[in-house]
């Protein structure tokens, strides 16, 4: 868990290309909360945000899964607003943000990279390869990487990671990656969850929200890294607590879904776990993170479905094939030559 927080300006890579995992620290931890953190609440999608990189480091603990959130929403809307919020706990978020414009094994060295911490993924909309992407969205959240051979003979060491990652965009990731003609699927979807954005409504002690976001901007520039070191050196030192945490709130929110809604909506426990956990950080109200999650989560449910999203597109496939060829592969089953002779084509 601490592939993140080695010496400042350590990196590591491989073929020659140094990745550096840190990315400063300017004040403390009481600044980031007082500053930041404080300016975020009440503004469920940057808590959801936040959310996700308290639970980067987490998810290791509780040997879960990684994933991925991808906000959208038209420009001007505060998306780079919400991911670098969140990236602060980190370090510096100019430094930290990665772009999707890429390959899928860029990517999955990128992840490797960035084992047990958070990937900060930036429009994906800006030069981004839909066909790319669509392969990315598997690699990056399987923590496997491509299986390839040595020169030498064998194989090469197989690159395993676990990681979540911020993303942000105009538009979900389904249209984008249906835009260039290819079918997204359900493990996809499960693997990058889709939450459109809530803009801010809650702008403490500022007039509207452009102001807002100016004095989130100058607060975050100011305060960085430090607090995120502290979160993961409480982990450290509370790492049956943090499981324990985990598993509590999977139990909780099982109890609160109808089993029929498929397993893919209980990976929300992780985030609102590390939320509440992470109150020792952001100094919110226990009940406040509960309701960011929650609206967070009803935003993705309203999007994505409630059944098992792979059983919903099977169907989805099946209907849309009758729709299209209809009586031209298919009869009633009374069947009279006269249904199919209004759609025999003339021979020219």
């Amino acid at each position: 868990m601490l592939s993140l927080w080695r010496r400042e300006g350590a990196g590591f890579g491989d073929e020659g290309q140094a990745i550096h995992c840190t990315r400063g620290c300017h004040g403390t931890p009481e600044s980031w909360r007082d500053n930041v953190a404080r300016l975020v609440e009440g503004n469920p999608s940057m808590m959801t945000a936040v959310a996700a990189v308290l639970a980067a480091p987490l998810i290791g603990l509780a040997e879960n899964d990684g994933f991925g959130i991808h906000f959208f929403e038209q420009s001007s809307s505060g998306k780079t607003t919400t991911a670098n919020v969140a990236s602060s706990l980190y370090g510096n978020p100019d430094a930290l943000r990665l772009t999707w414009y890429g390959t899928a094994l860029g990517l999955a060295n990128e992840a490797s990279a960035h084992n047990d911490a958070l990937m900060p993924l930036d429009e994906v909309g800006q030069g981004a390869d839909p066909h790319s992407v669509s392969q990315s969205t598997y690699a990056l959240f399987n923590g496997v990487g491509k299986l390839q051979g040595a020169k030498e003979g064998g194989n090469r060491d197989l690159k395993r990671w676990r990681t979540i990652a911020i993303s942000t965009g105009e538009m979900d990731m389904e249209i984008f990656i249906a835009t260039s003609g290819r079918k997204v699927k359900a493990g996809q979807l499960v693997r990058l969850l889709n939450i459109p954005l809530c803009k801010a409504v809650c702008f403490h002690e500022h007039a509207n929200g452009k102001q807002h976001a100016d004095a989130l901007k100058a607060a975050y520039q100011q305060h960085y890294g430090a607090a995120g070191r502290a979160w993961v050196k409480y982990l450290a030192d509370h790492q049956q607590d943090a499981v324990a945490a985990v598993r509590t709130a999977e139990a909780s929110w099982r109890s609160l879904i109808p089993a029929n809604y498929g397993e893919q909506v209980h990976r929300v426990a992780a985030l609102e776990a590390a939320l509440l956990l992470g109150r020792i950080m952001t100094g919110w109200d226990e009940q406040g993170c509960r309701d960011a999650i929650q609206h967070s989560y009803n935003a993705w449910v309203n999007l994505f479905g409630t059944g098992n999203k792979e059983y919903e597109q099977i169907i989805e496939q099946a209907e849309a094939f009758l729709s299209a060829y209809g009586i031209s592969r298919f009869a009633p089953l009374d069947y009279n030559e006269k249904y199919t002779q209004s759609c025999r084509i003339p021979r020219l």
